[in-house]
């Protein structure tokens, strides 16, 4: 298999590193800034620079949200399967955009769906009385002194479009679009929100999750937590990324793709993250007009 990979970041590099390893060739690379890309492969800055798609079995989008859109319309007509890292589009207007390609092959990498450490809630099937989900990030950890492009919220959505939604993907993929019954939100290490927090109201329970870049963890820089409330609480702890283990929610995720790519069948419709993607802007309107 021969893959490109536009985009060559934090997630493009993670991609590659992956895909490489297990054997699969990444000839072709896509970056606006190519003098730090010191791999074997053709660069390219933009994609219509790309002489040819023949022999390209798939093309991962690992560039900035705001970009995601753009990207998708130049590609789309290649008929080339697509992996997209989330949240599939930044405005609303993209999302409307985007329904018309609900039918085509674009695998959202939304990796939580494909995390062993979440199986006990993916696999759950009753119906709560309440769920908590607090997602924390110590991301002074990751950042080292950097300002990545997801601390503009012009670019990323900040962090409701890029944190949140991993929980509003998995609630919604679950329990069905829900109605936003509150929002809190503050800035506390940062220039833009840091911590959020929102309830939101399903047929039968309501779900509490709350996102955090400031949490002072070093040993667990990301860390999940998920209580299920029905009677009793079942607490779901997950910490599976990008450890140094053999395998991570990464590998399973690619282990999916592969497999969706081989089968020509998708685990999840298109249209999920379409409405996830969707929800967060609603929210981050009610943020907005505070």
């Amino acid at each position: 298999m021969n893959g490109i990979i536009v985009g060559f970041g934090n997630m493009g590099r993670l991609h590659y590193s992956k895909l490489i390893n297990r054997g699969i060739n990444v000839p072709i690379i896509v970056d606006s800034n190519p003098n730090n890309i010191d791999v074997n492969a053709a660069i390219y800055t933009k994609m219509e620079d790309v002489p040819s798609f023949q022999d390209i079995d798939f093309i991962f989008i690992c560039t900035p949200t705001n970009t995601h859109y753009e990207i998708l319309n130049e590609i789309i007509d290649k008929k080339i399967p697509i992996f997209l890292e989330k949240p599939v589009a930044r405005t609303r207007r993209e999302i409307n955009s985007l329904k018309k390609l609900s039918n085509m092959f674009i695998f959202v990498g939304e990796v939580e769906l494909f995390n062993e450490d979440l199986k006990q809630f993916l696999n759950y099937n009753k119906t709560p009385s309440k769920i908590k989900i607090k997602r924390k990030v110590d991301l002074d950890y990751f950042l080292k002194g950097n300002k990545p492009w997801f601390l503009n919220e012009e670019l990323s959505g900040g962090i409701v479009l890029d944190l949140m939604i991993h929980d509003i993907t998995l609630l919604i993929s679950k329990f069905g679009i829900p109605k936003i019954k509150s929002v809190e939100s503050s800035k506390n290490k940062f220039e833009i929100n840091d911590f959020v927090k929102t309830i939101l109201s399903f047929d039968k329970f309501e779900a509490e999750i709350s996102s955090s870049w400031i949490e002072n963890d070093r040993k667990t820089p990301i860390k999940v937590l998920i209580d299920i409330y029905n009677g009793e609480v079942v607490s779901i702890i997950s910490n599976n990324y990008m450890e140094n283990k053999k395998k991570d929610a990464f590998d399973n995720q690619l282990d999916f793709f592969l497999k969706a790519v081989n089968q020509n069948k998708l685990p999840y419709n298109f249209d999920l993250f379409l409405k996830a993607t969707k929800l967060c802007l609603d929210i981050n309107n009610i943020i907005n007009v505070k």
